[in-house]
C-alpha cells in the first residue's frame, strides 16, 4: 500500500471504533490540496503576499472584523464565501469585490464565535494549495495575535513567516510550528521573509540592497536559524501590483518621466513631496503610492526616463523580478512535488493529537493510535526521504553544493536510474553500494559532527534501499 493508503486505512479503522472528530479530520486531510499558512505580525504584509501568491486582488489589505478570523483561500469553480463557527455549522456570508479585494459581511456574527473563513474561487494558482491568511500576531484585540501565536489553531503543511523587525512573539510563533512535528522538529517547511522590503530605508533606491544584508543577519542569526529553513527579502506590495499592473497607471507613471530632472528629483524625496501636486493630479498620485510605494514609483518612473518605449507588461516582469517573490513561488512548487507526504505526515500529528485527547475516556484506543502512528512514521519510505530532506534544508549542516544537489537528486523519484543521476553507470546496483559506503564513511569520521553524522546515516540508508530494490528487480 501506499503511504496515503496506509495512513488513511488507519484513519479508518480507529474512526469506526472511536468517531473522534479529529481522525475523521486527518483522513480528510489526505484528500485536500496542501495548506499554506501565511503569518506574521500586525503590519507586516500578509494579505498582500497572498494576492501575489493567487495573482489576483482577493484579501483585503485595510484592517476589517474579517482580518480577526484566520480565512482560508481554496481553489473551487465558482464563487463563494462563507464562515465556520466553533461549532462546525457553515454560514454563507455575503461578499462582494472591489479594487482593493473582497469586502466579506459577517453580518450579526461575532468574529470570536467564528473558527474560519472559507473563501472559495477558481484562481488557477489555488490548484495545488489552498492559502491561509491569518490574524496578525501582535494585535492589542483579543481575538488577534494570542489566538494565532499560542493555541495554533490552523494545522498547516508549511508556514511562510513574514519578519519586519525581529520580536520574541516571532520566535515564539516559529517555535509553536516547529513543536507540532510528531518527529523532531525541523525548520524545512517554515520559511521567513523579511516583508516590505522595498521599505527598507525609506524607499530609497538602495532599499532592496539594504533589505538582503538585514535578511542575511536575521538568517545568521541561531535562534531564526534553528527555525525555519531561509530568510529572504521581499517586496510584497511590488508583486502583488506585478500581477495586476494596468496600462492606465503606467501610462500616469509614463507622464510624470517626462518632468525635468531637477523637478523629479525634488518630488521623489519623499511620500509628501510626491503627493504636493496640483488638486487634479493628487488622486492618481495617492493611487500610484498605494499600488507601488515610493521606492515602485521611483523604479518605473526611472524605468520609463531610461526606456521610454519600454510597455506595461514589460514594466510588470521587471518588478515581479526585483520584489523577489518568484523565490517564494519556487519554495511553494518544491512543497507541491512534496505535498502526499506532506499531508500524510499533517494527518499523523492529527491522529497523534487525538490519542492525547482519547488518553484518559479511552486508553486502549490512543494505543492504537500511537502503535499505528509509530509503525508507519518508522518504516514508511516516503517519510524516511522526507525527514532526509528536512535534515539537508535546515542549515545545521554545512554542505558542498555537490552534496546537496545528490541528496535532491536521491530522493527526486522512486525510479533507480533517476535517483541515481549521474552515478547510475553500468551497474545500479554497484552504484548504489559505491554511494552507500561513501556516505557511511563520512558518518563515522571522528571529525563529524552529531547533526552531520546522523543526516549521513540516513543518506547512506536511503541508499541502501535503492540497492535493495534494484537488486530484486534484477533477480
Amino acid at each position: 500500500m501506499t503511504l496515503t493508503e496506509r495512513v488513511e486505512e488507519l484513519c479508518r479503522s480507529v474512526e469506526e471504533r472511536s468517531g473522534h472528530a479529529g481522525v475523521a479530520g486527518a483522513r480528510a486531510r489526505l484528500r485536500e490540496p496542501m495548506q499554506v499558512a501565511i503569518a506574521g505580525r500586525v503590519k507586516a504584509g500578509k494579505s498582500t503576499l497572498l494576492n501575489a501568491l493567487v495573482g489576483e486582488r482577493l484579501a483585503a489589505t485595510d484592517a476589517s472584523e474579517c482580518t480577526l478570523v484566520p480565512t482560508w483561500y481554496r481553489h473551487d469553480l465558482g464563487y463563494d464565501v462563507r464562515a465556520v463557527d466553533r461549532r462546525g455549522a457553515s454560514i454563507p456570508l455575503a461578499f462582494s469585490r472591489g479594487e482593493n479585494g473582497l469586502d466579506i459581511d459577517l453580518g450579526d456574527h461575532d468574529p470570536q464565535d467564528l473558527e474560519r473563513i472559507v473563501v472559495s474561487w477558481p484562481a488557477a494558482r489555488l490548484e495545488a494549495m489552498t492559502l491561509i491568511d491569518t490574524p496578525g500576531i501582535g494585535s492589542a484585540r483579543a481575538l488577534d495575535g494570542d489566538r494565532t501565536a499560542t493555541d495554533r489553531p490552523v494545522a498547516a503543511d508549511a508556514v511562510i513567516y513574514l519578519l519586519r523587525h525581529l520580536h520574541e512573539r516571532d520566535l515564539q510563533f516559529l517555535e509553536a510550528f516547529a513543536d507540532d512535528s510528531i518527529d523532531e522538529p525541523t525548520p524545512a517547511t517554515a520559511f521567513g521573509l523579511l516583508s516590505r522590503a522595498d521599505e527598507v530605508g525609506g524607499g530609497r533606491p538602495e532599499s532592496l540592497e539594504w533589505a538582503a544584508a538585514v535578511a542575511g543577519r536575521y538568517a545568521a542569526d541561531p535562534r531564526i536559524r534553528s527555525l525555519t529553513a531561509s530568510v529572504v527579502p521581499v517586496a510584497g506590495l511590488l508583486a502583488e501590483t506585478a500581477a495586476t499592473f494596468r496600462e492606465d497607471e503606467a501610462a500616469a507613471l509614463r507622464e510624470i518621466s517626462s518632468i525635468d530632472e531637477a523637478g523629479l528629483e525634488r518630488m521623489l524625496v519623499s511620500v509628501d513631496r510626491f503627493r504636493d501636486a496640483a488638486a487634479e493630479e493628487r488622486p492618481i498620485r495617492h493611487h500610484l503610492l498605494a499600488r507601488l510605494g515610493l521606492f515602485g514609483v521611483r523604479y518605473c518612473i526611472t524605468a520609463f526616463r531610461d526606456r521610454p518605449g519600454l510597455t506595461a507588461a514589460a514594466l510588470s516582469v521587471e518588478l515581479q523580478a526585483i520584489s523577489g517573490i518568484e523565490w517564494v513561488q519556487r519554495v511553494l512548487g518544491d512543497l507541491a512535488r512534496r505535498s502526499r507526504v506532506l499531508r500524510a505526515r499533517t494527518a499523523l500529528a492529527a491522529l497523534g493529537a487525538a490519542a492525547e485527547e482519547l488518553a484518559e475516556s479511552d486508553p486502549a484506543i490512543a494505543a492504537e493510535i500511537r502503535a499505528g502512528v509509530e509503525e508507519i512514521w518508522t518504516t514508511a519510505d516516503e517519510l524516511a526521504a522526507l525527514r532526509l530532506w528536512e535534515l539537508a534544508t535546515a542549515g545545521t549542516v554545512e554542505l558542498e553544493d555537490g552534496d546537496r544537489a545528490e541528496i535532491a537528486t536521491l530522493i527526486s523519484s522512486d525510479e533507480p536510474a533517476v535517483a541515481l543521476g549521474a552515478a547510475v553507470g553500468a551497474d545500479p546496483a554497484a552504484a548504489a553500494l559505491q554511494r552507500l559506503d561513501h556516505w557511511r564513511r563520512r558518518a563515522a569520521h571522528p571529525l563529524t559532527t552529531r547533526p552531520a553524522a546522523e543526516l549521513f546515516e540516513r543518506i547512506a540508508r536511503e541508499y541502501e534501499r535503492l540497492h535493495g530494490r534494484v537488486t530484486a528487480a534484477s533477480g
